[in-house]
Formats: structure tokens, C-alpha cells, sequence
């Protein structure tokens, strides 16, 4: 019986031995905080009955790269702690630098008291800073580390989309102009906010989109608490490249279909391991739609594409001194090039040709900027000041034709809008410059020539009106008393012929720009014009039923029925705010004493008044106008007033429909009585502001900006 008892005594040592010293090799970590995402790691953990050991590594990157761990640190475990004993292999509290020439590496050791040993996960904590080297759900079990590794693990399917990606032989679908919207959704796997520690830092999804009507639209959504994330973008064609921010950890482009979903997944943990970072970004895992082509445009070949042409230092000296007509050939020789590359790649035909699309966008892009481009490459060089050219030859602006980009597909790559302005300037500089302005005769002059060829003048009078034209071209501006005469005597043919001459030219501009931009086959004339009149509805302003006439009569219906459709929200918009109310409009003529200082304020007797001068057509006002909306609201039910003068320069129509969403007092003055306020305060352009105090003195007239007026106002209502 002795020996039967002695036999499980000792079995219970040796097991209570064992387990008091578990070693756990390369542990699960659950978080890390910012600190300790640029390489630092726990090889293995001793759990002894004495003490528990922490064998690190710390990847300092560079030979000058050091760390230093504080004589503070701690094992946490509930409202458990285990301050640091001692080191091995560092010095605490001590700048520690590699001695490793080769990998930059450190290994140490920590000792710590011994820990319960029925812990599943304990924290090590350097300081409550996100800063710091902080590692949180350290697994010591096989249980804790399956837990966690379920929460933090991207699964392998999703790991793995790329492999299972098949070429169906299928060409890109057409694209299409339409409203409905596309779904983007996806998880950040292993996200935790205690890597952040409560720092500054902003979370969330957005997606840019360049809208080919309106330019750029953001649209935003939250990452929800279990870090997935859904996000609806609103369409104007089938399929587009948008720009995609996962904040904090990634962005970059992704390729969406209207009605479709494309599902985007990220693994958080690579940030632990930045050397690692292809292209110093998190992966992009894709299901969902278009998952071959966003594995395509992920890849890093159009970025190289833009880099070994022109965005290096060594390209950028090889083309500075080159002619416009040797830019254009070397980019259409490097897009060639280029072309023949993503041939061969190993990708889906539609990727081949989305791929095509993007590099066709990119070379035109490169070209639309040459102007700009080379001048300021030649002036790094030489350290000088840039000056841009001024226009570019008939025989550049050809490239949309080469290319063959005047087509709906282009759609597909991601900011068409901004080029189809590029080559509208291309093409209207280069007309106006040979056309309009000439390179020998001005356009003023020839309207004189052509009079005086057409009228059936005196010898005396021809003499006088070549005389015009001659000064014109020479920047004369200097008249004889009988040159100004025989201008004030035929200035109503004058504008008749310069009418005429102006519809020619517009004519032949227009077939200019169809020679240009395929041979008039194309739609880029039409949205050209389209994108022009979308410009109120950026501006909040309803299109007139005149334009929409217009655009009617154009070949694609779409666009006047987007416009019709923008317009009944901006409608919709400005009938809210007005239910809304808090703001007055008084109109241009409704009292002609409403332009005196006297009647502006009398109505605000005893309170702050900012007077805020403005137009509809004031870019400038119209942002500063939003932008103090925050600081209104801050000092609404106080005795302040804000108060709007605008003048009838802005358009009727206009100015009833913005001023609901910009609550105050408005008056629309006579261009008289306005520019007399002005003159009165020495204003010189909007916007401007006046300050009037509770005892109806000026007291600012100098300010500008938000802070600055909330600072102010307040010190007037507290006099």
C-alpha cells in the first residue's frame, strides 16, 4: 500500500510540475497595439512555478533603428498585475540598438513573477499609451488560441480567391449610362481598437466617385462593431473604377457594377509585419462581382506603367527636353509597349481588356498635361521658375483619335470626366489660339478688314479702319479723335459682323472637334456640352427647362433624363429648407430705401449683426457660406443676426433657390445701391464682411473665417 501511495503522490508532483512549466511557442496574439506593429514579437513563453519568461524579438529595420522597453512593464489578467523583474540580453529604460549588421535584429529575454497558471490569455502591457510596446489576448492555451485565431483569421477561401479565378473567354460587358446603385461590402479581419489605444485616428468607409455628369461625389458608411461593412455608391454608368478608403489601412481602386455587389476583405494582421507589405499596402481579398478585374487592377502594372514612363526621376530627365510632338510618340511608343505586355499576362480576357482600357486612360491623361508637365519638369532641373505652354499643335491634340477613346467604355477606367475637360481645353485652346486670336491677325482686327470690305466706305474711311487693325495687331491702344469717331459711327456693324464671324468659327470648331474626337462618331461633343449644364446642379440650382430642351435633342436620352431626375432632388431639397424656414428675402425694387445702411439695420436694432456680402456666382462666398453653418447654429436664440447682401448680378431664379439653405436675412439689392455699400466700406471683392456691434457701430471689417467671427461675435454679445 505504501508504494501504491507513493506512486500518486509522485504522478501529482510530476503533473503539477509539468503543467507549472509550460512552454508556449510563437503564442496567438489577439491585438497589438501601434507601438508594437513595426516588429515586435513573442518567440516563446516559460510558465514556471518561479517565474514566467518572455523570450522577444525585436526587428529594429535599420542598423540607427533603436527601442526601449520601460522598467514599468507589466502582465495584466483582469485586475491581475506582474511588474517586470529583470532582463536579459537588454537593459530596461535604456536605448537599445542592433547588434545584429545583417538582419537588425535584437532577441531578449523578460522575467516576470509567476502567473496563475488556470490563465488562458494575459496582456503585456508597457504603458497606457498606443505608442508603446503593448501586446493584448496573449493565448496560453490551446483553447484561447483557437478562440482567437476563429476571430482574427481571414479564412482560406477568401485567402485565396486569385486560384480560383477561370477565364471564361468572355469580353467586358458593354457599358451602359444608369442610376441604380452599386453595393460594396467586405470584413477587416483581426481589426481591434485596442491597437489604437484611443488615439486620434479615423475609422470608417468611403468611396470616391467620379461621376461623369458632376465630378467627384464621396460617399461614407461606419465599420460596424463587428468590423464588417456595407456601403451603397450611387451609378451613372453600368461599371466604374472607384477610389475605395478602408481607414486606416487602405486605399486604392476597386471596380464596381450597378445592381451588383463586390466584396472586399482585408487582413489586419499583415500590419504586424510591414517589411512584408507588398507595396507597402494591407492585401485586397475580393469575391463577390468583378473579382478578376480587381484582382487585375490591383496588381501593381499600371502604377509601373506611370512610374518608368514619367513619374520617376530618371524618366522625368529624359523627357524634359523633349517637343510636344516627341512626348506624344514617346508615350504612344510606351503605351504599345505596354500594350503588348498585358497580352501575355496570365489574367481573364475581360482583365486584358479593362487593363487596355486603364492604359489607354493613362496615356491620354500624360498627354492632356503635357503642356504642363514638361515645362515644369525642365524648370526642376534648372531650378527655375515654370513657365507652361500655351497651346499645343494640331498635330498633338489628335491623340483621343489614336487612342480611340471617344467611346462610352472609357467609362470603365476612373476619372473620364476630368480627361473629357482636358481635351475640351486641348481642342478649344488650340482652335481659339489659331482661330479666334490667330497667330498674325487678331480677332478684332479682322472684324475691321472684313467691314471695310463689305461697306462701301470712303478712301479716307478704309484708310482709317485698316488703320484700327494694324494698331490692334501692334497692342496699339492709343485712338485719334477720328478713329474713335468712325468706331462710335459703325460699331452696330461691327458687332453684326463679329456676330456672324463669331457663329462661323463656333461651326468650325464644332466640326474641328468631331475630326478631332472620331470623326463626329463619338459622344464626347454631347457630354462635353452636358457636363456644362450639370454644373447648377453642383451649385444646388435647378437646370431651366431651356437647357433641358437642348439636351433633348442629343443623341443619348439618358442625359436628359438624369438631368430632369437631379433636378427634381434639388427641388426636393430647396422645398425642405423653405418648410424649414429661418431665412427673410427681401428683392431687388421692393423699397429703394431697403440699399440704405439705415434700413438694413434698423429691423435689428440692439443685436450683432454680420453682414456678409455674397453672389450666386461666388465660388469663394458660396464655401464660406457652408462652412459657417456650424457656427449660426451655435448662436441661434441670441441676439445676433446674419445678414445676406447679394446683388441682381445673380441670376433670379438662382438666388430663390440657394438662399433657403442659408438661414438669415437676405436682401437682393440694385447693382447701384450694392456697389455703394461697398464703396462706402472700401470692398473690393467677395466676399467681405461687416461686423456691426449692439450699438449699431462698425466694429470689424477686416475679418474672415469661422473661428475668427465666432471669437468676435461672442465679445460683442458680452459687452
Amino acid at each position: 500500500m505504501k508504494h501504491y501511495l507513493l506512486l500518486i503522490v509522485t504522478t501529482l508532483i510530476l503533473a503539477l510540475t509539468a503543467s507549472a512549466q509550460r512552454t508556449i511557442e510563437n503564442p496567438v496574439i489577439g491585438a497589438r497595439s501601434m507601438g508594437a506593429c513595426t516588429g515586435f514579437f513573442i518567440d516563446k513563453i516559460e510558465l514556471k512555478d518561479n517565474v514566467t519568461k518572455f523570450y522577444l524579438t525585436n526587428y529594429h529595420g535599420y542598423k540607427e533603428g533603436w527601442f526601449r522597453l520601460a522598467s514599468g512593464t507589466t502582465l495584466r489578467a483582469g485586475d491581475k498585475r506582474w511588474q517586470v523583474t529583470s532582463a536579459e540580453g537588454i537593459d530596461l529604460d535604456t536605448q537599445v540598438y542592433p547588434k545584429d549588421d545583417v538582419e537588425f535584429v535584437t532577441h531578449f529575454v523578460l522575467n516576470f513573477p509567476a502567473i496563475d497558471a488556470s490563465l488562458e490569455a494575459v496582456d503585456f502591457v508597457e504603458a497606457d499609451d498606443p505608442n508603446a510596446y503593448n501586446l493584448y489576448d496573449i493565448a496560453l492555451t490551446d483553447r484561447k488560441a483557437e478562440e482567437i485565431k476563429q476571430r482574427i483569421t481571414i479564412p482560406d477561401h477568401i485567402k485565396n480567391y486569385a486560384a480560383n479565378i477561370k477565364d471564361n473567354g468572355k469580353s467586358l460587358e458593354p457599358e451602359e449610362f444608369t442610376m441604380e446603385p452599386a453595393t460594396i461590402k467586405g470584413k477587416i479581419y483581426g481589426l481591434d481598437l485596442r491597437t489604437f489605444g484611443g488615439a486620434k485616428v479615423e475609422f470608417g468607409i468611403e468611396v470616391n466617385i467620379e461621376n461623369p455628369f458632376l465630378r467627384r461625389e464621396t460617399v461614407a458608411a461606419e465599420i460596424k462593431p463587428d468590423n464588417t461593412f456595407e456601403i451603397q455608391v450611387p451609378m451613372t454608368v453600368n461599371h466604374q473604377d472607384v477610389w475605395l478608403r478602408v481607414k486606416p489601412i487602405y486605399s486604392d481602386h476597386v471596380v464596381i457594377t450597378a445592381g451588383k455587389t463586390v466584396e472586399v476583405y482585408f487582413d489586419f494582421t499583415q500590419i504586424y509585419k510591414p517589411w512584408e507589405l507588398p507595396d507597402n499596402k494591407v492585401t485586397p481579398y475580393f469575391a463577390g462581382e468583378n473579382v478578376d478585374l480587381n484582382y487585375a487592377i490591383n496588381l501593381p502594372f499600371i502604377r509601373n506603367f506611370r512610374n518608368e514612363l514619367v513619374y520617376n526621376d530618371e524618366s522625368r530627365k529624359k523627357v524634359a527636353y523633349f517637343t510636344m510632338p516627341q512626348y506624344k510618340q514617346y508615350i504612344l511608343d510606351g503605351y504599345d509597349d505596354y500594350a503588348k505586355r498585358i497580352d501575355a499576362m496570365p489574367i481573364t480576357k475581360r482583365a486584358k481588356e479593362f487593363l487596355t482600357l486603364s492604359l489607354k486612360f493613362e496615356s491620354a491623361n500624360f498627354l492632356s498635361r503635357a503642356y504642363m508637365d514638361l515645362p515644369s519638369f525642365k524648370a526642376r532641373l534648372n531650378n527655375e521658375e515654370t513657365i507652361y505652354m500655351q497651346v499645343a499643335d494640331q498635330d498633338f491634340i489628335d491623340y483621343p483619335k489614336i487612342l480611340d477613346i471617344d467611346h462610352i467604355m472609357m467609362f470603365y477606367t476612373y476619372d473620364m470626366a476630368s480627361l473629357l475637360q482636358a481635351w475640351g481645353s486641348s481642342c478649344n485652346r488650340w482652335f481659339q489660339y489659331y482661330h479666334w486670336y490667330g497667330l498674325s491677325d487678331g480677332f478684332d482686327a479682322k472684324i475691321w478688314e472684313t467691314l471695310a470690305a463689305k461697306e462701301k466706305l470712303s478712301k479716307k474711311e478704309k484708310n482709317i479702319s485698316a488703320s484700327i487693325a494694324k494698331k490692334i495687331r501692334g497692342r496699339d491702344t492709343t485712338r485719334t479723335a477720328a478713329e474713335i469717331a468712325f468706331v462710335k459711327k459703325y460699331i452696330d456693324k461691327y458687332e453684326q459682323y463679329a456676330n456672324e464671324e463669331q457663329q462661323r468659327l463656333a461651326e468650325m470648331e464644332k466640326a474641328f472637334c468631331d475630326d478631332v474626337f472620331r470623326d463626329g462618331e463619338g459622344f464626347f461633343l454631347d457630354f462635353y456640352d452636358v457636363q456644362g449644364y450639370c454644373y447648377d446642379i453642383k451649385r444646388g440650382v435647378v437646370v431651366p427647362d431651356s437647357v433641358i430642351r437642348k439636351v433633348e435633342q442629343m443623341r443619348n436620352p439618358f442625359y436628359a433624363k438624369y438631368i430632369k431626375a437631379k433636378n427634381a432632388e434639388t427641388i426636393a431639397k430647396i422645398e425642405a429648407e423653405k418648410a424649414r424656414g429661418g431665412y427673410f428675402a427681401h428683392h431687388a425694387g421692393e423699397s429703394k430705401t431697403d440699399s440704405l445702411l439705415v434700413e438694413l439695420l434698423k429691423e435689428h436694432k440692439g443685436k450683432v449683426v454680420l453682414i456678409d456680402f455674397w453672389n450666386t456666382w461666388c465660388g469663394p462666398c458660396r464655401v464660406a457660406m457652408k462652412n459657417m453653418e456650424p457656427m449660426k447654429a451655435e448662436f441661434e436664440g441670441k441676439d445676433v443676426v446674419f445678414l445676406y447682401l447679394a446683388d441682381v448680378s445673380s441670376p433670379e431664379n438662382e438666388y430663390n433657390d440657394l438662399i433657403p439653405t442659408v438661414k438669415g436675412v437676405h436682401h437682393r439689392l440694385p447693382e447701384s445701391d450694392y456697389d455703394a455699400l461697398k464703396r462706402k466700406w472700401n470692398i473690393s471683392g467677395i466676399p467681405a464682411y461687416i461686423l456691426i456691434g449692439k450699438d449699431g457701430t462698425v466694429k470689424d471689417r477686416d475679418g474672415y473665417g469661422t473661428e475668427y467671427f465666432r471669437e468676435k461675435i461672442n465679445e460683442e454679445l458680452n459687452k
